[in-house]
Protein backbone atom coordinates (compact mmCIF):
# COMPACT_ATOMS: atom_id res chain seq x y z
CA UNK A 1 0.00 0.00 0.00
CA UNK A 2 2.67 2.12 0.65
CA UNK A 3 4.68 2.55 -2.38
CA UNK A 4 1.41 2.40 -5.06
CA UNK A 5 0.52 5.41 -3.01
CA UNK A 6 3.48 7.59 -2.44
CA UNK A 7 3.69 6.97 -6.35
CA UNK A 8 0.46 8.53 -7.14
CA UNK A 9 0.67 11.38 -4.56
CA UNK A 10 4.52 12.47 -6.00
CA UNK A 11 2.74 12.05 -9.34
CA UNK A 12 0.27 14.73 -8.59
CA UNK A 13 2.92 17.37 -7.75
CA UNK A 14 5.39 16.47 -10.52
CA UNK A 15 4.46 19.79 -12.39
CA UNK A 16 5.65 21.95 -9.11
CA UNK A 17 9.39 23.07 -8.61
CA UNK A 18 9.56 25.14 -6.01
CA UNK A 19 11.94 27.77 -6.55
CA UNK A 20 11.64 31.25 -5.91
CA UNK A 21 8.37 32.12 -4.53
CA UNK A 22 6.76 29.30 -5.73
CA UNK A 23 6.10 26.58 -2.86
CA UNK A 24 5.15 23.08 -3.57
CA UNK A 25 2.56 21.31 -1.99
CA UNK A 26 4.26 19.34 1.18
CA UNK A 27 3.87 16.11 -0.14
CA UNK A 28 4.69 13.98 3.43
CA UNK A 29 1.75 15.51 4.76
CA UNK A 30 -0.61 14.34 2.50
CA UNK A 31 1.06 10.67 1.90
CA UNK A 32 1.16 10.21 6.03
CA UNK A 33 -2.59 11.55 6.56
CA UNK A 34 -3.54 9.09 3.57
CA UNK A 35 -1.10 5.96 4.17
CA UNK A 36 -2.52 6.66 7.95
CA UNK A 37 -5.95 6.44 7.33
CA UNK A 38 -5.47 3.43 5.01
CA UNK A 39 -3.98 1.45 8.16
CA UNK A 40 -6.68 2.90 10.26
CA UNK A 41 -9.32 1.39 8.40
CA UNK A 42 -7.89 -1.42 6.47
CA UNK A 43 -8.12 -0.08 3.15
CA UNK A 44 -6.64 -1.69 0.70
CA UNK A 45 -8.75 -1.00 -2.71
CA UNK A 46 -7.35 2.02 -4.26
CA UNK A 47 -11.22 2.57 -4.91
CA UNK A 48 -11.21 2.99 -1.02
CA UNK A 49 -8.89 5.63 -1.12
CA UNK A 50 -10.88 8.32 -3.06
CA UNK A 51 -12.02 10.35 -0.29
CA UNK A 52 -8.64 10.34 2.01
CA UNK A 53 -6.77 11.54 -0.93
CA UNK A 54 -8.95 14.29 -1.45
CA UNK A 55 -8.38 15.47 1.86
CA UNK A 56 -4.77 15.04 1.51
CA UNK A 57 -4.94 17.50 -1.63
CA UNK A 58 -6.66 19.92 0.52
CA UNK A 59 -3.67 19.40 3.11
CA UNK A 60 -0.68 20.04 0.50
CA UNK A 61 -2.75 22.77 -0.65
CA UNK A 62 -3.09 24.28 3.20
CA UNK A 63 -0.14 23.24 4.23
CA UNK A 64 1.32 25.72 1.32
CA UNK A 65 -1.25 28.45 2.90
CA UNK A 66 0.77 28.12 5.99
CA UNK A 67 4.44 28.46 4.31
CA UNK A 68 3.94 31.43 2.83
CA UNK A 69 2.32 32.82 6.25
CA UNK A 70 5.49 31.49 7.77
CA UNK A 71 7.82 32.92 5.64
CA UNK A 72 6.06 36.49 5.96
CA UNK A 73 6.62 36.07 9.56
CA UNK A 74 10.71 34.66 9.43
CA UNK A 75 10.92 38.17 6.95
CA UNK A 76 9.65 40.24 10.37
CA UNK A 77 12.15 38.35 12.68
CA UNK A 78 14.82 39.16 10.29
CA UNK A 79 13.82 42.67 10.38
CA UNK A 80 13.53 42.80 14.54
CA UNK A 81 17.28 41.00 14.34
CA UNK A 82 18.81 43.49 12.42
CA UNK A 83 16.79 46.34 14.21
CA UNK A 84 18.05 44.93 17.75
CA UNK A 85 21.87 44.96 16.70
CA UNK A 86 23.13 41.86 17.57
CA UNK A 87 21.28 41.12 20.73
CA UNK A 88 19.47 38.81 18.85
CA UNK A 89 21.17 36.05 17.15
CA UNK A 90 20.64 34.72 13.96
CA UNK A 91 20.56 31.09 15.53
CA UNK A 92 17.72 32.19 17.49
CA UNK A 93 15.83 33.40 14.74
CA UNK A 94 16.37 29.80 12.75
CA UNK A 95 15.15 27.85 15.53
CA UNK A 96 11.94 30.15 15.90
CA UNK A 97 10.98 30.21 12.21
CA UNK A 98 11.62 25.90 12.67
CA UNK A 99 10.02 25.65 16.23
CA UNK A 100 6.86 27.46 14.43
CA UNK A 101 7.11 25.74 11.11
CA UNK A 102 6.84 22.47 12.86
CA UNK A 103 4.11 23.17 15.58
CA UNK A 104 2.04 24.70 12.29
CA UNK A 105 2.54 21.71 10.34
CA UNK A 106 1.62 19.41 13.05
CA UNK A 107 -1.72 21.17 14.07
CA UNK A 108 -2.42 20.96 10.42
CA UNK A 109 -1.89 17.29 10.16
CA UNK A 110 -3.78 17.04 13.25
CA UNK A 111 -6.72 18.90 11.97
CA UNK A 112 -6.77 17.20 8.97
CA UNK A 113 -6.57 13.70 10.83
CA UNK A 114 -8.90 14.64 13.10
CA UNK A 115 -11.68 15.80 10.53
CA UNK A 116 -11.05 12.69 8.46
CA UNK A 117 -10.87 10.30 11.18
CA UNK A 118 -14.44 11.56 12.30
CA UNK A 119 -15.62 11.81 8.60
CA UNK A 120 -14.45 7.78 8.06
CA UNK A 121 -15.42 6.55 11.54
CA UNK A 122 -18.64 7.68 10.77
CA UNK A 123 -18.89 5.95 7.22
CA UNK A 124 -18.06 2.52 8.56
CA UNK A 125 -20.87 3.45 11.83
CA UNK A 126 -23.47 3.87 8.67
CA UNK A 127 -22.24 0.63 6.08
CA UNK A 128 -22.95 -2.24 7.00
CA UNK A 129 -19.77 -3.44 4.95
CA UNK A 130 -17.50 -0.90 5.82
CA UNK A 131 -16.24 1.46 3.49
CA UNK A 132 -17.07 0.64 -0.22
CA UNK A 133 -14.79 1.15 -2.91
CA UNK A 134 -15.62 3.47 -5.55
CA UNK A 135 -16.16 0.96 -8.69
CA UNK A 136 -13.74 1.39 -12.16
CA UNK A 137 -10.52 3.09 -9.43
CA UNK A 138 -7.30 1.05 -9.95
CA UNK A 139 -3.92 1.97 -9.34
CA UNK A 140 -3.20 2.12 -12.91
CA UNK A 141 -5.87 4.63 -12.76
CA UNK A 142 -4.47 6.90 -10.34
CA UNK A 143 -1.82 6.72 -11.92
CA UNK A 144 -3.19 7.80 -14.93
CA UNK A 145 -4.76 11.10 -12.69
CA UNK A 146 -1.21 11.45 -11.31
CA UNK A 147 0.50 11.22 -14.58
CA UNK A 148 -1.47 14.85 -16.23
CA UNK A 149 0.82 16.23 -13.68
CA UNK A 150 3.98 14.74 -15.58
CA UNK A 151 2.97 15.70 -18.53
CA UNK A 152 1.99 19.23 -17.79
CA UNK A 153 5.89 19.12 -16.07
CA UNK A 154 7.04 19.04 -19.60
CA UNK A 155 5.18 22.61 -20.22
CA UNK A 156 5.39 21.78 -24.11
CA UNK A 157 2.52 22.08 -26.99
CA UNK A 158 3.47 18.48 -27.90
CA UNK A 159 3.24 17.06 -24.31
CA UNK A 160 -0.34 18.58 -24.11
CA UNK A 161 -1.19 17.54 -27.68
CA UNK A 162 -0.23 14.03 -26.31
CA UNK A 163 -2.01 14.27 -23.08
CA UNK A 164 -5.49 15.88 -25.55
CA UNK A 165 -4.90 12.60 -27.38
CA UNK A 166 -4.74 10.18 -24.28
CA UNK A 167 -7.80 11.56 -23.15
CA UNK A 168 -9.69 11.26 -26.31
CA UNK A 169 -8.65 7.82 -27.27
CA UNK A 170 -9.87 7.05 -23.46
CA UNK A 171 -13.20 8.58 -24.14
CA UNK A 172 -13.26 6.66 -27.29
CA UNK A 173 -12.57 3.34 -25.70
CA UNK A 174 -15.11 4.23 -22.86
CA UNK A 175 -17.86 4.59 -25.13
CA UNK A 176 -17.49 1.07 -26.45
CA UNK A 177 -16.71 2.54 -30.62
CA UNK A 178 -13.93 0.53 -30.91
CA UNK A 179 -15.52 -2.31 -30.03
CA UNK A 180 -16.48 -3.54 -33.77
CA UNK A 181 -12.94 -2.92 -35.55
CA UNK A 182 -10.46 -5.09 -36.59
CA UNK A 183 -6.66 -4.72 -36.42
CA UNK A 184 -5.06 -4.53 -39.83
Amino acid sequence: MAVPLGIVLELFWLDVIPLGPVLAPTGALSYWLTFSMSLLFELHAPGQLVLPLFFAVGSAYASIYLERRQRARANALVETMAACEGRLSPDAVVYVSLGRRLAQQTGLYLLFFCALYGILRMAVAALPNGIPSVPGITWEALYGVGAVGALLALRTRRAYAVLGICLLAMAVARMGLLEGLQPW
